[in-house]
């Protein structure tokens, strides 16, 4: 995989050279473990079954902001992948993604739609918002993590062999994780991403699979929750959406994280940093979530912060609090409760609710 990351650095370099387009493979903005090893794998796959030479995996992140993605960088060095070889968003010139093809993986809506020739994505499809062209090759199916649908792909092909060995303990990774090592609690695992990851413990000859799952599970957990090198300012960039009106004029910030909101106050310098991420994203307010794993149990917990929008920050208090698809179930932390920045924040009962289920309710307040 790292000879392949190479050539694909090489080839980027001569990129206005070419006579073909490139084409890219990205996966989204928050640039979690499940979209990095999408973007790599599926690029890597893409290219073995169409025997290209033009294929190229794009991370959708700055280059400096790479390091914030702890578990991501854990488990590329855990299986070898060359840290230099990777390519992130700020690598590549804009006119490069309105001038190549484009595939999406763990997303569907891009301002490049246009380029797009192909998505993968596990989540609800948005018609509307993502402007495909009708030739676009749409595999798009709830399951708990892409990376297992980017693994239906590869084991349904006639070029899988061993030489996928490296791509798919990749993959094995963010589906163990995706799916919160496919707790019943949690409710993200769909019977694909079951036969999915036995399909893959059967190629990597695993002999004790429950351990490995947990194995897996906890050091990722571990890499993921470890912001121990990183300040109030840096978390809230880890695991960031941003959403938008039509003109990009109103903006919500939904940046998640591996310890509690909680917690997260209590930090150095939190409120100050709320306040200058804001101003840097340009965001009329804030949701902050917090999802901590202590012993394979999940808690979630949620913040709602209004930074210049006092109209759309009660709307959205409203709309969630008040949400029964999904219901989140959120009881407002009680006294002293959270005294930060004149904020409303909540405990999430219903743990199965992420921020793929909230995006939508956010979405339609900004149509």
């Amino acid at each position: 995989l790292n000879l392949y990351l190479l050539m694909c650095k090489k080839l980027l370099e001569l990129e206005s050279e070419l006579e073909i387009p490139l084409i890219f493979v990205l996966g989204n903005e928050s640039c979690d473990l499940d979209s990095a090893v999408s973007s790599l794998a599926y690029a890597a796959h893409y290219s073995k079954i169409h025997n290209l030479t033009n294929v190229i995996p794009i991370f959708n992140i700055k280059t400096d902001e790479l390091p914030l993605k702890t578990e991501v960088v854990y488990h590329l060095k855990q299986n070898n992948i060359e840290w230099n070889l990777i390519i992130c968003i700020d690598q590549l010139e804009e006119r490069m993604l309105a001038d190549n093809k484009l595939i999406l993986v763990d997303h569907h809506v891009s301002k490049f739609h246009k380029q797009v020739i192909s998505v993968i994505d596990h989540r609800p499809y948005d018609e509307i918002g993502a402007k495909l062209n009708s030739n676009v090759n749409k595999n798009i199916q709830q399951v708990g993590s892409c990376s297992s649908l980017i693994m239906e792909s590869i084991a349904n092909s006639s070029k899988y062999d061993d030489s996928y060995k490296i791509v798919i303990k990749l993959l094995y990774g963010a589906i163990v994780l995706d799916t919160v090592n496919f707790s019943k609690e949690a409710d993200k695992a769909r019977q694909l991403d079951f036969d999915m990851a036995k399909l893959i413990e059967k190629s990597l000859n695993i002999k004790n699979p429950e351990d490995y799952r947990k194995t897996v599970f906890e050091n990722l957990v571990k890499a993921r929750s470890d912001v121990s090198s990183l300040n109030s300012l840096q978390i809230l960039s880890k695991d960031l959406k941003i959403i938008s009106d039509s003109e990009n004029i109103i903006r919500v910030a939904i940046p998640g994280f591996p310890i509690s909101v909680l917690e997260y106050s209590k930090l150095e310098n939190a409120e100050n940093n709320i306040q200058k991420f804001a101003e840097q994203n340009n965001c009329d307010c804030v949701i902050l979530m917090g999802m901590k794993v202590i012993d394979g149990v999940v808690g979630r917990d949620l913040g709602f912060i209004n930074i210049k929008n006092e109209k759309l920050f009660d709307k959205i208090l409203t709309t969630i609090v008040a949400s029964k698809n999904p219901a989140l179930e959120l009881v407002e932390y009680s006294s002293p409760g959270i005294e930060f920045l004149h904020g409303k924040f909540f405990k999430q009962l219903n743990i199965k609710a992420s921020r793929k289920q909230i995006l939508p309710l956010v979405k339609s307040l900004l149509s």
